[in-house]
Formats: C-alpha cells, sequence, structure tokens
C-alpha cells in the first residue's frame, strides 16, 4: 500500500509526454517496470507499485481524463488517493483543489557536488581507520602483505555498511548534517538496503575482477546522482534510501 503523501504530477514523475497516447503511455511504463524488475526490485517495492498505480489510470483513457482534470484543477492528491482510483475508479472525498504546494522532502536531499565533497572526505577518513587497524594490528606489514590488503578492504566496506545502519550515515554526512535514510519510513537502513546501496564496494572485495567492478560502479553511481532521479543516485533508488539534511 502506498502512503499518504502526496503525489507528484504522474506525467513529469516518470518522464512522459503528456501528449503521448495511452497506448503510447503504457508501453513506456511497461518497459521502466522491466527494467526496475531486472534490477532486483520486487513486485512490493514502493516504485514498482507507484508504476502500477500510474500505469492503471493513464493507459485507460477515461481514467486519464478524470485525472487531468484533477491535475488542471489545481487539486493536492496523494499516493494513497492515487491507488485507490486506480482500484476503484472513483476519487476519494478527500481530494481538493488548494493553491498551496505542498512540502517536497526531495528540496532537503543533498547536492551531487555535495553528495561528492562528501564521498572524498569518507575515502580519506576510511584509509586512515583502515591504516590504524592495519598498523595496530601487524608489526610486520612487508610479510603480511596479502592478509593486510584482504582486511583492508573488509574494514573498508564495513566502515559504510556500519556507520550508515548504526549511526545512520558516515563520518563526512554527519558533520555536514546528513543522514542516509528510508525513503518511506524515514527511519534508518536495515542492513540488506545499506548493502544494496553499496553493492559497487562489497564487490570490490570479489577477488581478482572485484577493484574493476568497483572503480567503474562508482562511475557509474556518480553519474546517475542528478535532478532527473530526484537527486537520488541509482544505488539510493535501489535501496529506496536518499540522503537528506537534518
Amino acid at each position: 500500500m502506498l502512503p499518504a503523501s502526496f503525489a507528484p504530477n504522474l506525467y513529469e514523475h516518470f518522464r512522459l509526454d503528456s501528449r503521448a497516447t495511452s497506448r503510447e503511455l503504457g508501453v513506456q511504463l511497461a518497459a521502466a517496470d522491466a527494467h526496475l524488475e531486472g534490477l532486483g526490485y520486487l513486485p512490493e517495492a514502493p516504485e514498482r507499485e507507484e508504476l502500477a498505480v500510474a500505469s492503471r489510470i493513464l493507459c485507460e483513457p477515461a481514467s486519464r481524463a478524470s485525472y487531468d482534470q484533477k491535475v488542471e484543477s489545481g487539486a493536492q492528491l496523494t499516493w494513497a488517493q492515487l491507488e485507490e482510483y486506480a482500484t476503484t475508479g472513483r476519487w476519494g472525498e478527500s481530494t481538493h483543489a488548494s493553491t498551496s504546494t505542498p512540502p517536497r522532502d526531495d528540496a532537503r536531499r543533498a547536492s551531487p557536488g555535495n553528495r561528492v565533497l562528501m564521498a572524498v572526505i569518507d575515502y580519506f577518513l576510511a584509509a586512515l581507520v583502515v591504516s590504524f587497524i592495519v598498523g595496530f594490528g601487524f608489526t610486520n606489514p612487508d610479510d603480511n602483505s596479502v592478509w593486510i590488503v584482504s582486511i583492508s578492504s573488509i574494514f573498508t566496506v564495513a566502515y559504510y555498511i556500519c556507520f550508515e545502519v548504526l549511526a545512520g550515515a558516515t563520518p563526512a554526512k554527519m558533520i555536514a548534517g546528513y543522514t542516509v535514510r528510508d525513503v518511506t519510513t524515514h527511519e534508518k537502513l536495515t542492513w540488506q538496503q545499506s548493502i544494496r546501496r553499496n553493492w559497487w564496494r562489497v564487490a570490490s572485495l570479489v577477488p581478482l575482477i572485484g577493484p574493476l567492478i568497483a572503480f567503474f560502479g562508482a562511475l557509474y553511481v556518480v553519474t546517475t546522482i542528478g535532478a532527473k532521479n530526484n537527486l537520488r543516485g541509482q544505488h539510493d533508488i535501489m535501496a529506496n534510501a536518499e540522503v537528506v539534511k537534518k
């Protein structure tokens, strides 16, 4: 079930052309859903549920026309109301027109520039922590180079995941006043969510090819953080997460 938070314009939210036919919109929404499925999203994931609701409304001309009228009248619609309409074909009595703009959580999300800066700071902080652990644990690093590389990689990954799950953010984000949270519940990420969000770091633990996967994965993640994803990277979307100001 989708939350009672205000829903954006479906055309803008899913980057659809409002001039397209209902059949064309259906093809685009089905392709978007297939893409999320290919990324491992379950049918009950909020992103796929939103797509399903949009599809049921916009792919049927009569439902779409009624939705368009609501939008044009300035009605503030929630995801829960859209889901009810998509299911029953009737609008709830609580829909109403208003000149005010509902608050947007994504207005508090970190910009791409801030995200990159915090990532760089965290990289150096993680390196310092790992260097201290290695220096404390090995009296003769040259004789234990293989073990040092393995342990360093494990502690680096643990740095990000443990701080996100236990503290709500890595040190650099906490210093800057940001937190990493679940988009729906606004709670800290679970272990599973944090692992999904840091998938390319986890991949670095794979022998031989891991560092290469991590390098290109990091580049990919950075390029997906932008306005088109509402300031969320693909790794955030996979974990249903966001980075927001406290």
